[in-house]
């Protein structure tokens, strides 16, 4: 069991755009936390997990190279 204390503490965390390894490292820690309870705090405060490697997220071998910059006009 854990206190809203530590729930509100992964939530400023993750409102200053932390890691997702590094708030788990940082409530292992100073709270001593097991990982399994990491877990249930950080998808109650909606942290994503990380995306394993080659499913999802952004395509690595299909994107097109930048074809220079782009240019805008004033009128």
């Amino acid at each position: 069991m854990y206190s809203k204390d530590i729930e509100r503490l992964a939530r400023s965390l993750h409102a200053q755009r932390l890691e997702r390894d590094y708030i788990v490292h940082y409530l292992m820690e100073n709270y001593q936390l097991e990982p399994k309870t990491i877990d249930e705090i950080l998808e109650r405060v909606g942290v994503p997990k990380k995306p394993t490697p080659g499913k999802g997220g952004s395509p690595k071998g299909g994107e097109k190279p930048d074809s220079g910059p782009k240019r805008q006009s004033f009128y």
